[in-house]
């Protein structure tokens, strides 16, 4: 496939597992590195490195000049107010676009965004999510390719927010959280990445926003994860109730905390509100359509086959 791919956020879980899957398939890889994370680069023919910032209109032009596809893997996580958010997930995504723009061919441009945007009342992470996917929305299609992927929670290899549940639930507990009826989906790195190709390969899909999902059936309920995780390991599990109050106390808590020490906890209240919502659940029917991609790993098959 001879195709480069820009791409930001390549030495963090999701970016660096695409940016091996692309390299895997013949593409040429361009990644923008902070010279801060210099330290996480790695060697390869069709990799190119460069040392730059998402807040620097000319280190995205070098990046974007010439590829054939940019996709904006970068993404905070973690923060106390909008305005942490901002930058990475809404402002560097109007820079981008404006670097789209300013190319004589415009490469195609994928946001990974995040299920949490179709909630962005929620939290202040999902409504950057929704701002970022709303600056897209504002441009001509037509002539910047644009599209937008909502994964639910990714997992997989090098992961860290999932890792903690998973490794409670491989010592016997299974946390069950706000309540035992929500419904969520799953989605494994490594068929997220599966997907950026199929995208790249299909050429139906300028202005389409798609939701993903590994195509457990109707989400995923804690009792699902629970009887799941007791037929791979063979072993009983202790499922614990933590009510929804108990678990915005908590956030509460971590929120003080990070605030004292100036370091942003991953459960905050706005994640809270994110875990309490019962409806999680994605559809693939559209993304099937336009690009036949299909997920192949489910959370069963990631247990039985060590890919967590």
């Amino acid at each position: 496939m001879a195709v480069t791919a820009a791409i930001t956020g390549a030495t963090g879980f999701i970016g660096s597992v695409l940016a091996e899957k692309f390299l895997g398939e013949g593409v040429k890889v361009r990644a923008l590195v902070r010279s801060c994370s210099l330290q996480k680069c790695w060697q390869h023919p069709n990799l190119e490195w460069i040392t730059g910032d998402i807040q620097d209109p000319d280190s995205l032009d070098f990046l974007a000049a010439s590829v054939d596809v940019l996709i904006h893997c970068a993404g905070m996580v973690k923060g106390f107010s909008d305005r942490d958010f901002q930058d990475v997930n809404v402002n560097a995504v109007k820079r981008l676009a404006d670097v789209c723009c300013r190319q004589p061919v415009p490469p195609r441009f994928l946001l990974i965004s995040s299920l949490a945007a179709r909630q962005p009342e929620l939290s202040a992470y999902a409504r950057s999510k929704k701002m970022g996917e709303q600056v897209l929305g504002r441009l001509d299609s037509s002539r910047v390719g644009w599209t937008i992927f909502r994964p639910p929670a990714v997992y997989g290899p090098g992961d860290r927010e999932m890792r903690p549940l998973f490794r409670c639930m491989e010592h016997g507990i299974v946390p069950c959280l706000a309540n035992k009826k929500n419904r969520f989906s799953l989605l494994h790195v490594h068929d997220l990445a599966d997907s950026v190709v199929a995208w790249m390969r299909s050429g139906k899909t300028a202005g389409r926003i798609y939701e993903l999902h590994d195509g457990f059936p109707g989400g995923y309920s804690w009792n699902d994860v629970a009887e799941i995780f007791k037929s791979v390991y063979e072993r009983r599990l202790f499922k614990l109730y933590i009510p929804k109050g108990l678990l915005h106390t908590a956030a509460l808590l971590n929120y003080v905390m990070g605030r004292l020490t100036g370091s942003p906890a991953m459960l905050s209240p706005g994640k809270a509100r994110e875990l309490a919502h019962p409806d999680w659940v994605c559809d693939n029917g559209k993304i099937f359509e336009d690009t036949g991609w299909m997920p192949g790993i489910r959370l069963e098959d990631a247990l039985r086959h060590r890919l967590i």
